[in-house]
């Protein structure tokens, strides 16, 4: 695990600390508590609020891998699964980290990141599905803040380490020692109460995770097959004095009480969706470190096959489109195109490859039938508007990507950037630097969203209405900025 993502882990368990702290010095004078006994130290509001701060420091690091499509079907998958719940607590992010580490991991508010190794590494779309369901069962039965409540009785500094290392312990890698360690400097016999705490959760996210994933439509067996995925390629690596601390135990007790829930389940065979295998393949080259030599060896092995394998060829393109090849690209796209033209990742890779070529109306043309068939779909929408920068048209990008933003949160942030290019050029600079105000703030470079925000109320002819919310919102990122950096001095 990078050591940014375990600072940004550190900063999250301390942050919670802090929250924690707050919450008891309000609590001495009150009854005692009612209903669910974490809401009194860490509430759902605040745990999202948590979990948004952390999101933002792990973007600020450059660990989150920032793609239209392969993000896009990260988060309908985790939607898909989420809405087998009887309940949502909150609204899901998913997010997708580059890590070839096998691992996934939940922080407090829905916030769920997948390795980017761990979706590779992935034999079918039942397992991924399943380490997602596992997570999504994390969030939904409040692990985190019920963890804060099991640890109360303890110091604030001491529960701040513990929480911390349960953090980072939970993001996996080869760094898990560390959260270990960490916890240990907390308070030893504190921390083991935190350890067995987290035990019975993997277990309550293990049952709950399996129920999510069968209601979901997905085959069970895809939990059991991906933890000895895991343990063969996870499990040897961790050192013995720590593997007790892991929020993921590979043990063989944990395998066999899977497959002893799955025996009482009906048989569900789940066929892989098209963008689980495209998205797969397009992941791939994405953060393969040489796309140059990734490119020659599935060459290689496309010219060794009998007959022509369509992911194979897809897989092809996407490396020569990361070696700078869009031409290259778009000659192994066009003959699978004409086999299979509804196929939504070729079509999108088609258009990257056009616009590459400086083949803007090609690609703008194409977008717009996609757009017609699809006015929902993120990747589509975000395609769309690159066909249009640039172009004679910007408002018939930005038009349908604002739509899309006031309706729910992007699955990347370069939205934000995009939608601020297309308001430049179409003339709307207010319009503009609200945007990139929020670009920058979610990227938790809050300076930068401030500095735009400002500049934004200095424009002239700014209506009344328009003034109050711009005021609003930089009083907003102030106010947190402040509260941000009290708890530092």
């Amino acid at each position: 695990m990078p050591t940014v993502l375990c600072r940004a882990l550190l900063a999250l368990g301390l942050a919670a600390a802090t929250t924690l702290a707050a919450a008891r010095a309000d609590l001495d004078a009150q009854l005692p508590e009612l209903g669910d006994p974490a809401d009194r130290y860490l509430s759902p509001a605040q745990e999202r609020e948590l979990g948004a701060a952390f999101l933002r420091d792990v973007y600020r690091a450059g660990l989150v891998l920032e793609d239209a499509e392969v993000s896009a079907y990260i988060q309908h998958l985790g939607d898909e699964l989420s809405n087998a719940l009887a309940r949502k607590p909150y609204p899901f992010t998913f997010f997708i980290v580059r890590d070839d580490a096998i691992n996934a991991f939940a922080v407090p508010g829905g916030y769920i990141g997948v390795n980017s190794g761990l979706i590779l590494a992935s034999n079918n779309e039942s397992e991924l599905a399943a380490v997602l369901a596992h997570e999504i069962a994390h969030v939904a039965q409040r692990h985190i803040a019920r963890a804060i409540a099991e640890a109360a009785s303890g110091s604030t500094a001491a529960l701040g380490a513990i929480l911390a290392g349960m953090l980072i312990a939970m993001a996996g890698g080869s760094n898990a020692d560390a959260g270990a360690a960490l916890a240990y400097a907390g308070a030893a016999a504190q921390a083991q109460a935190q350890i067995n705490y987290t035990r019975s959760n993997e277990i309550e996210a293990d049952r709950i995770g399996l129920e999510i994933l069968h209601r979901a439509g997905f085959d069970p067996n895809g939990m059991a097959s991906f933890f000895r995925t895991m343990q063969l390629r996870r499990f040897g690596a961790i050192p013995r004095e720590f593997q007790f601390i892991l929020t993921h135990p590979l043990d063989e007790t944990r395998i066999a009480e899977a497959r002893a829930r799955l025996a009482k389940l009906p048989p569900q065979p789940h066929a892989d969706s098209p963008h689980y295998r495209y998205g797969k393949a397009r992941l791939r080259a994405l953060v393969h470190p040489e796309p140059i030599r990734l490119a020659r060896e599935l060459r290689r092995d496309v010219e060794a096959l009998n007959k022509p394998d369509p992911v194979l060829l897809y897989a092809l393109s996407q490396a020569l489109e990361r070696a700078r090849d869009p031409a290259g690209a778009a000659a192994v796209l066009a003959p699978l195109l004409r086999e299979d033209p509804e196929n939504l990742s070729l079509q999108l890779a088609m258009a990257r490859a056009e616009l590459d070529q400086g083949k803007r109306a090609a690609a703008a043309a194409r977008m717009e039938k996609l757009l017609a068939l699809h006015p929902d779909h993120f990747a589509v929408v975000y395609h769309h508007a690159l066909a249009q920068r640039g172009g004679p048209t910007p408002e018939k990008g930005w038009q349908p990507l604002k739509t899309l933003l006031e309706h729910r949160r992007p699955v990347i942030l370069e939205a934000y950037r995009l939608l601020a290019e297309l308001y430049e050029q179409d003339g709307r600079t207010v319009d503009a630097r609200e945007t990139i105000a929020e670009y920058y703030y979610q990227r938790g470079d809050t300076h930068a969203a401030v500095f735009q925000l400002r500049s934004a109320l200095r424009e002239p002819g700014l209506s009344t209405a328009r003034r109050v919310v711009l005021e609003r919102r930089l009083r907003q990122i102030l106010d947190e900025t402040r509260r941000d950096e009290q708890p530092r001095r």
